[in-house]
């Protein structure tokens, strides 16, 4: 029995060792912009792996979720439960059994971790996932960030899996959440905060020099053209920054050493781009009178600073070019420029200043201009008075990164730097004392609607609750209405120098009444280790919504090894930015902060929405001001994040996410021979917000992404007000866009020099992050007056959007967002692909959601 036994278990071990048939599922060729291998992944590096499977049709959802979302369908708000969900998005019995039977084949256990039970999670070491899956884990490191991942390039699956699995995740997506860059300025007096000019420190060669700026255009510097040039440009900045350098060294031209005639460079034969940039140098160092004659004649390298109580007029007359700008010159005077791009997010932590200006110096506060500060010797101390009625061509051919997580500068580094972009930094301190007005209260083509037949799947619930508002019986979602929307106000004149919660409140008629409806929630995400900090929100409420009890605070939900400390220390200016402008601008909507852990292995969108699918009471609106290029994601994560957000929207969800903020390039910058748009922001079941800034009237602000998706289909909900836009446009750009993908944003609202408290002290922040959780206030606050008149939630809201709300929006028709080169998409009457419908006149989208 012995050898019986022995001889029958031979072949039965080879049938359990013996390899599969197997299949590539996906690959790439190289990994992501930035990224390179840098070890082999071993078993240390354990994986928290998600299995998407496949179910019979996908097709069901998306029918469903239309229903519900459009009005003039008899269906509409009329949300579906969890378990009505479920019900569409359910595996077939056989495709569960066998995944779970591959894994339990190699002692791993996979759970559901669904409602539907589409997603199986398990835990395995890299070397065991190699094996698995033909694959080749190893460990990348971002050039720039340090960011780690481990990914593969390739994997395969088992010929006998072939239909059951949609992804494995981590594998070949690189994937990273990004967010702003933002700028700090330092408080001081009561009467005049002043400005504090970077240190040059470690700028200590030309290379330095040029690695720093070219950093600052994000690493996209112009080719100069000639040898001249070159060497203009290399004496000029090695000046500006006070360095030292050495004839020999080679930086690809030569840059001689010595004293030069700095006033009598002629700057005409330069491009556009540098002429500005020298110019503004010149200016900054106060080298040359106002008729651009030498203010000293020949200046040498390490010339000593002017005295600092001289002020210098800001040079206009910069000379024209035959070449073509590169990126438009027309912007609004109350603009400012773009703060130092990062590879860290959108925003980051605070830059930091020197001390070394003088304590007896006082400067007006400065209104925003179209350029950025100039780092200068940092033995030099000057005063740098800005002008406000000059206006600076800004280059367009910068991508800025819609940053990663945070990466200290370099010590000693610059951190002020010419920006190519059209905005400005936050131009001064607000002081705790600051008084700043406080209004009165202003509360002043067709969808698809049937489920297909020919699915295999089960049929959209038939049992969907029936207790909600009466809705009109078409199923074609009503024509827009006639008319523009009317301006509900113009902000007080203080809103020109920092924007707060009652500048927005008068500019879009946002009611400053408490709302009343404990169920109406709002989410707030937060990644890469953003913190929300009680203190600073109590700060914040104090000096600017005096009429909300500073005590007010927020939940906290904590996910994959989430925390939010408070230490002041820890304090993240993103997750400031959302807590400050959703408790601060919906007035009375309970606010929840969702934090979730980052480590190389999870994905903090899919740990998120997987949670919030799996929850009883998701909140009524989510906001996120995170985002990365919809390459980098990959089609099979872009389709399961996509379909996450389709079944939360069919259940009443609002998710709202920030465009991006590098005009038509990718988060990362990069460009190739297309325009790179941005996900989540270019999925079709998500409401993408813009930016804009100025008040009379709002224009685009330029780093406002936006464009079209690579890889999800135009939906039909846009598909007239987009026609309208590239009718418009004609020829422009052509091939450079896909104009039969999801266009985006969708609408947009302020998005420049907003006050925020980050560790004590006020700090100005712009991009895309501040306009997403802004929107989501007013849709929170819509929400609210709508649960007490006993009505559904908005939900999905693009539908209604592009429909019966058309017309609530302030269409914005000046600017544009560049990138790639090019001046990017203009703005346009009508929906266009840098402001989307425009911004929100509150009380006309009261009207338009059946409130009036």
């Amino acid at each position: 029995m012995v050898v019986f036994s022995f001889l029958v278990a031979l072949p039965l071990l080879g049938v359990v060792s013996a390899k599969p048939a197997m299949y590539v599922h996906d690959s790439r060729i190289a990994p992501a912009a930035g990224f390179a291998p840098v070890a082999s992944a071993t078993d240390s590096h354990v994986l928290d792996m998600r299995v998407r499977l496949s179910h019979g049709s996908p097709k069901a959802l998306e029918q469903a979720l239309l229903a519900v979302s459009t009005p003039g369908n008899a269906r509409y708000g009329q949300h579906l439960s969890k378990d009505e969900v479920a019900a569409l998005t359910r595996p077939d019995p056989e495709t569960t059994r066998a995944v779970k039977a591959f894994f339990a084949a190699h002692s791993l256990n996979a759970t559901e971790a669904s409602p539907a039970g589409d997603w199986l999670r398990v835990r395995v070491p890299a070397t065991k996932a190699n094996e698995l899956f033909d694959a080749d884990y190893r460990v990348f490191a971002h050039g720039s960030t340090g960011k780690q991942l481990v990914r593969t390039l390739q994997y395969s699956l088992p010929q006998e899996l072939k239909g059951h699995i949609n992804m494995v995740y981590p594998s070949t997506s690189f994937f990273t959440a990004r967010s702003l860059p933002v700028t700090t300025v330092k408080k001081t007096s009561k009467r005049s905060p002043k400005f504090e000019l970077p240190e040059i420190g470690a700028a200590s060669d030309l290379a330095d020099v040029l690695r720093i700026v070219n950093e600052s255009f994000g690493g996209a510097l112009p080719a100069l053209p000639d040898a001249a040039s070159q060497r203009k440009f290399g004496q000029i900045a090695s000046f500006a920054h006070g360095s030292k350098h050495d004839s020999s060294q080679d930086f690809g031209f030569p840059i001689p050493s010595g004293s030069f005639d700095l006033c009598s460079f002629d700057l005409s034969d330069l491009p556009s781009w540098l002429q500005q940039l020298l110019k503004f140098i010149i200016q900054k160092k106060g080298l040359c009178d106002a008729e651009g004659g030498s203010g000293g004649g020949e200046l040498p390298t390490d010339s000593p600073a002017p005295p600092t109580d001289t002020e210098f007029p800001f040079p206009t007359d910069f000379p024209s070019s035959s070449e073509p700008l590169p990126f438009p010159t027309d912007f609004p005077t109350d603009t400012a420029p773009e703060p130092i791009p990062t590879e860290t997010g959108f925003p980051t932590d605070p830059l930091p200043f020197p001390t070394d200006i003088p304590s007896d110096t006082e400067l007006p506060i400065p209104a925003p201009t179209d350029s950025e500060p100039v780092p200068i010797p940092s033995d030099t101390e000057l005063p740098i008075p800005i002008p406000t009625d000059t206006e600076l061509p800004i280059p367009s051919d910068t991508e800025l990164p819609f940053p990663t997580e945070s990466e200290p500068l370099p010590t000693g580094l610059p951190t002020e730097l010419p920006i190519p972009t059209d905005t400005e930094p936050f131009p001064t301190a607000l002081p705790t004392d600051t008084e700043f007005p406080v209004p009165s209260s202003t509360d002043s083509e067709p969808i698809p609607t049937e489920v297909p037949t020919d699915t295999e799947s089960a049929p959209a619930p038939t049992d969907i609750p029936t207790d909600s508002a009466p809705v009109p019986t078409s199923t074609e979602a009503p024509a827009p209405p006639s008319g523009p929307a009317p301006t509900p106000g113009t902000p007080d004149a203080s809103c020109e120098q920092a924007v707060t919660p009652q500048c927005l409140q008068q500019l879009y008629g946002i009611p400053t009444t408490p709302a009343k409806q404990a169920s109406n929630k709002l989410g707030v995400t937060g990644y890469l280790g953003q913190f929300a900090q009680t203190a600073d929100l109590e700060s914040f409420l104090q000096q600017f919504r005096e009429d909300i009890d500073a005590s007010t605070s927020f939940d906290t939900q904590t996910l994959d090894g989430g925390k939010n400390p408070q230490d002041a220390s820890q304090a993240g200016i993103e997750a400031n930015l959302d807590i400050q402008y959703t408790i601060g601008v919906a007035t009375g909507v309970p606010v929840t902060f969702i934090t979730v852990g980052d480590d190389s292995s999870n994905d903090p969108f899919l740990d998120t929405i997987t949670n919030l699918i799996s929850a009883d009471a998701p909140p009524q609106v989510l906001t996120t001001s995170y985002g990365e290029g919809e390459a980098d994601a990959g089609a099979d994560l872009a389709d399961a994040l996509c379909n996450a957000y389709m079944q939360l929207g069919a259940r009443g969800v609002s998710i709202i996410f920030a465009s991006g903020d590098s005009g038509v390039a990718a988060p990362s910058g990069q460009c190739s021979d297309k325009f790179a748009p941005t996900f989540p922001a270019s999925c079709p079941y998500i409401t993408a917000v813009g930016s804009t800034q100025g008040f009379a009237p709002e224009t685009a602000a330029a780093f406002s992404s936006g464009g079209f998706s690579e890889h999800f289909d135009m939906p039909d909900y846009q598909s007239s007000a987009v026609a309208s836009y590239l009718q418009q446009l004609g020829d422009t750009n052509s091939g450079k866009f896909n104009p039969k993908g999801r266009a985006y944003p969708d609408v947009s609202t302020q998005g420049v020099n907003f006050a925020v408290v980050n560790g004590g002290q006020v700090t100005g922040v712009q991009g895309t992050s501040a306009s997403s959780p802004l929107f989501a206030s007013v849709i929170a606050l819509i929400n609210d007056e709508l649960a007490g008149a006993g009505k559904p939630p908005l939900g999905f809201l693009n539908p209604w959007l592009y429909s019966t709300a058309a017309n609530a929006f302030m269409d914005v028709t000046s600017g544009n967002n560049p990138g790639c080169g090019t001046d990017g998409f203009e703005a346009m009457s009508g929906w266009d692909p840098v402001t989307g419908l425009g911004t929100p006149n509150y009380e006309a989208l009261r009207a338009a959601a059946g409130l009036a």
